[in-house]
């Protein structure tokens, strides 16, 4: 399908395969010009790409570009050459002095590297492409970010591609000068420093079920608050003194429990002025989150412990842990919804709309799953 899908949308790239390579070799239109375009994909899911000798320049940001995505089809490739060629090959003549722009790019380095001594690490690519680099906050934090350099963009040379922070990367400015560009990643970080220590207090104190492995861009956690409830986190990483979004997963008798609890203390927000987790404990009607519980000999020897998916009997599934319960006081047992929604199909089930109704695979009463995303 993902053959059909290529060839609908580039009809003019022909798929030659040789051994563990696959070749792209063809024409593409843009700005109501052909252009000839030849495209390596390797064993390795990497792909190289040739152009013409009037477009190298743009060759090189073509390539810079595709290295930092993640294992990308064929179309995601071509529709970054298409993208790139589209915004400059046709509407001025390629002029670039590849050596001054290299110069700059070395020199630009060399600076960076001298003038912040503090830099954990920093490593730029052999094509003088990518920019990597490791830095410690006060609290000794490690934060990564990536700069490309590009000599074919007109608003500058540096830009930022990859980082660990709650923030979309367009909101930081393409420059000319590295540490320019540095400097506003330096200062995003400084400006989060409280909700870093927010969130490393919540891994710390918290049973956390989600994420799995908490990266510094994640702004929610899932906190486990007992066999058969917990309660996603979401704070603003600028505004920690907001009230956080929360939503509760469990059976429906114990949501409307901390419903009314979370109603009744919203008012007092604040209020007295403590940190911002004693503010999220008293939301909660707690004096601390419970801890990870821990399992003897004889619970590890039980079928299914609380909370897993009574249908593969594990937690993860996907990096996602189960979030639909049975409504039958009971029952309330636990579900991923890929495991509920591939029981449901292949029994005795309805769909409507967006969802389809069947029977409870522990009590046979009546429970109802979401559709899948990718089954729609």
């Amino acid at each position: 399908m993902d053959d059909v899908n290529y060839w609908l949308k580039y009809p003019l790239i022909l798929k030659y395969k040789q051994g563990d390579l696959v070749t792209y070799e063809g024409i593409v239109h843009v700005n109501d010009e052909d252009y000839k375009v030849s495209i390596i994909k390797y064993i390795d899911g990497k792909y190289k790409v040739a152009l013409p000798p009037n477009l190298l320049p743009y060759q090189r940001e073509i390539q810079c570009e595709i290295s930092i995505l993640d294992n990308p089809h064929i179309i995601t490739v071509l529709d970054c050459l298409v993208r790139i060629l589209s915004q400059g090959a046709n509407s001025k003549p390629v002029n670039v002095n590849m050596c001054d722009t290299h110069k700059h790019i070395l020199q630009e380095y060399s600076e960076f590297t001298a003038f912040y001594v503090n830099l954990q690490s920093s490593h730029i690519s052999s094509d003088l492409c990518l920019i990597d680099t490791h830095m410690v906050d006060d609290k000794n934090r490690d934060h990564f970010v990536q700069i490309s350099a590009s000599e074919t963009d007109s608003r500058g040379i540096f830009r930022i591609v990859k980082f660990d922070l709650p923030q979309p990367k367009e909101e930081f400015i393409v420059s000319s000068s590295l540490k320019a560009i540095y400097s506003q990643f330096t200062g995003t970080v400084e400006a989060l420093q409280p909700f870093f220590d927010l969130m490393d207090i919540l891994d710390k104190s918290c049973w956390i079920l989600e994420p799995l492995q908490p990266e510094r861009k994640h702004t929610h956690r899932r906190i486990g608050l007992g066999d058969n409830i917990s309660v996603i986190i979401k704070i603003d990483p600028y505004n920690i003194a907001n009230v956080p979004d929360m939503k509760f997963l469990g059976p429906e008798r114990l949501i409307e429990q901390y419903r009314t609890i979370v109603n009744e203390n919203l008012e007092k927000w604040m209020e007295e002025d403590d940190d911002v987790f004693s503010e999220i404990l008293k939301l909660l009607g707690m004096v601390q989150f419970p801890l990870k519980p821990t399992f003897t000999a004889i619970t590890a020897n039980l079928l299914k412990e609380s909370g897993e998916c009574s249908i593969c009997f594990s937690y993860n599934y996907n990096d996602k842990l189960p979030e639909i319960v049975c409504k039958s006081k009971f029952c309330e047992n636990y579900y991923h919804k890929e495991c509920l929604y591939e029981w449901l199909v292949s029994v005795n089930s309805v769909r409507f709309f967006n969802e389809v109704v069947g029977n409870c695979p522990n009590c046979d009463k009546s429970i109802s799953c979401p559709i899948p995303r990718e089954t729609n």
